[in-house]
């Protein structure tokens, strides 16, 4: 009897043995079809359990492949030719939801399929490399970063991919409603057009066609010492003091300019704050963007533009509070971006360029004074000055960028800039 417990203790240490030599050799074989790549600065393995840059916790995993020929077999895909090289492909794991995992990646095959260059394009392959923009429990964010000349037939804009975990969709890269060609980042002012269309329409209609019915809008009209304004109000919203707070950030543009202006003839003032045009440019639960448009055309300095100074301004719902873009975004990361990109010299840091990206109108009328301190002021010079003051308004999908005239603005798809986000993507 104890030599049958001595023989089955060696049985089962054997077991054990072979148990972990199997486990080794199929991670191993796991190892042979995920690679490294990078998230920001961070160095991420995706064929460990959990993803470990620094980015958002979620509920899935990710797993990264080699051959997308082989991982179209395990998922029955068709319409691919053998690849017989590497070729980084991004697939989730979804432990408690199995079925969904497989809908999903089902998903990305054929979206890869569609999209990703032929097997012809071996040398084009090797210089790619595969990052990951953005993660949270709903979106995630990632894209083939090309290191060499695209191939014929393949658009960069085809090498983002934008995942909703929750709607189990890929969203497309985001273009302008009605447009039917992708992003170009030197075709200014696309939006611009939207805003004056919507311009001639009232705030309400404007609402309707934006908001998802979580609280309405209209158009009031407020007073600041003695001169009266349009501006746009919210109502609808359960917790009464948010709503005032909000109602109150909304007027913030036009109370700080009429507060600390240099009008000498309050006429005039008034008859500047009359031609205010308001557009709806986002409504939904989370984020609310206006802009508020002052035409100033009977100066005649201003007729080198178009005579209309933009004020955007975004205001949290769930806080209550007015956000800057450094509330949005890393702002060292997102002005390097624009650096790099061409969008600002690196002087304009500091020279008012990028003025209300990360000011309120308070904030940089009190910097504006104190600069020009020992200069006489007149009405024409304050509003020539100001004309300058970026702002900014949220866009389905897109971060739109006020400058100086309607031609020089310009619209940054979130694909372009979400690794740098403080906040989920506003894609809805």
């Amino acid at each position: 009897m104890k030599n049958c417990r001595n023989m089955n203790k060696i049985l089962m240490i054997c077991c054990i043995s072979v148990l972990c030599i199997l486990c080794n050799e199929t991670d191993t074989d796991a190892d042979d079809h995920c690679i490294e790549s990078s998230a920001g600065d961070t160095r991420v393995s995706f064929n460990s359990a959990q993803q470990s840059s620094g980015l958002s916790e979620s509920h899935y995993f990710i797993r990264h492949y080699g051959y997308l020929d082989y991982a179209c077999s395990v998922y029955g895909i068709k319409g691919i030719s053998s690849h017989e090289y590497f070729v980084p492909v991004l697939l989730v794991e979804i432990p408690d939801h199995k079925e969904k995992e497989e809908r999903i990646n089902r998903m990305l095959l054929e979206r890869y399929v569609a999209v990703l260059p032929d097997d012809m394009d071996k040398q084009w392959w090797e210089q790619q490399e595969l990052h990951i923009m953005y993660r949270s429990d709903r979106y995630l964010c990632f894209r083939y970063l090309s290191n060499s000349e695209l191939p014929e037939g393949c658009n960069v804009r085809d090498l983002y991919f934008t995942l909703d975990m929750e709607n189990e969709s890929i969203i497309d890269y985001p273009m302008i409603e009605g447009e039917t060609g992708k992003y170009e980042p030197y075709r200014f002012g696309s939006l611009y057009k939207e805003l004056e269309c919507y311009q001639e329409k009232p705030v309400e209609e404007q609402s309707l066609l934006r908001r998802d019915g979580q609280y309405q809008m209209h158009q009031v009209t407020a007073e600041c010492d003695g001169i009266f304004f349009p501006c746009v109000e919210v109502e609808g919203i359960a917790d009464k003091k948010k709503q005032e707070e909000i109602n109150m950030a909304l007027q913030e543009p036009m109370r700080s300019f009429i507060k600390n202006g240099i009008w000498e003839n309050s006429e005039e003032e008034q008859k500047l704050m009359n031609n205010i045009r308001i557009y709806v440019a986002y409504q939904t639960e989370q984020w609310l963007s206006v802009v508020y448009s002052i035409e100033v055309t009977d100066y005649p300095d201003f007729k080198r533009y178009d005579g209309i100074k933009d004020l955007g301004i975004t205001i949290n719902m769930q806080s209550g509070k007015r956000v800057l873009l450094d509330d949005l975004f890393e702002q060292d990361k997102i002005l390097n971006w624009f650096y790099v990109m061409g969008m600002y010299k690196e002087g304009d840091k500091n020279n008012g360029g990028l003025g209300l990206l990360f000011q309120t109108e308070e904030e940089k009328i009190k910097e504006y004074k104190q600069v020009h301190k020992d200069v006489k002021i007149t009405e024409v010079s304050w509003l020539w000055d100001t004309l300058y003051w970026n702002s900014f308004y949220l866009y389905k999908g897109k971060l739109m960028i006020l400058r100086t005239s309607g031609s020089a603005d310009f619209e940054i798809p979130l694909p372009e800039i979400c690794e740098y986000l403080r906040v989920d993507p506003w894609y809805d």
